[in-house]
């Protein structure tokens, strides 16, 4: 398949594992330059040396706004340029919400609403500045389409990330910048993730046989069309 995204450069953050892992090979594959940005340096420094000079290991923490920030400066300085970010990065506390610490909540908000706020407006103010059109795609989720028992932090935060999509992309639509939202089900988090942090049917070795079942982490994953340069919609 080709995109026409060759040369391209990209920002990906939780891009350590699972969909953000997928994503940053599907753009390298294409020929797009990445910068694989997320808190587990070791898990990106594999994932870097699967792509050797196509992809850029960024160990960088969700919560720090200012580093999350620079994530876009690390891409026009590493490639030359900076086409599109991906606001992958995302954190699910599960847990009632009258036993729950409103410390967490706050936490997911940060991570999930102002971390890619944080980038998406670091990434307009760079296309805005040079007169060039962008993209940002924003990864929420069906929890922020439909809240779920015992993720109301995680919804809540979501449905805020689709909101803020929708705002930023008639905000910006005048500079060429398109801002779109993937909104994928739940799929099973690695095995090495802690079973603590996730509701029972999220943890490996669960499974469901009705329609909805969780989903296996992907192996690949295409690069949104949103996200090519043959996509006129914002």
């Amino acid at each position: 398949m080709d995109l026409g995204i060759g040369g391209f450069g990209a920002v990906v953050t939780g891009a350590s594992r699972g969909l953000g892992a997928a994503i940053a090979r599907c753009l390298a594959a294409e020929g797009a330059n990445v910068v694989a940005a997320a808190r587990t340096a070791d898990a990106l420094a594999d994932l870097a040396a699967e792509w050797p000079g196509r992809i850029e290991a960024a160990p960088c923490d969700m919560r720090d706004t200012d580093a999350v920030a620079a994530l876009a400066g690390v891409c026009t300085e590493r490639f030359g340029r900076l086409d599109a970010v991906v606001n992958n990065a995302g954190i699910a506390p599960a847990g009632r919400l009258v036993d729950t610490d409103l410390s967490v909540m706050e936490e997911t908000i940060a991570v999930n609403v102002i971390a890619p706020a944080a980038l998406a407006r670091a990434a307009a103010r760079h296309w805005m500045a040079a007169k060039k059109p962008g993209s940002v795609v924003n990864i929420a989720s069906t929890s922020g389409l439909k809240g779920k028992a015992l993720l109301s932090g995680y919804s809540a935060s979501k449905g805020a990330l689709v909101r803020l999509t929708e705002a930023l992309a008639a905000e910006w639509a005048r500079h060429r910048i398109r801002v779109n939202t993937i909104a994928p089900a739940p799929s099973r988090p690695p095995p090495r993730l802690p079973s603590s942090t996730t509701p029972t049917s999220w943890r490996p070795g669960c499974a469901r046989s009705r329609p909805g079942a969780w989903a296996p982490p992907p192996r690949s994953a295409p690069w949104p069309p949103t996200w090519s340069p043959r996509c006129r919609t914002s």
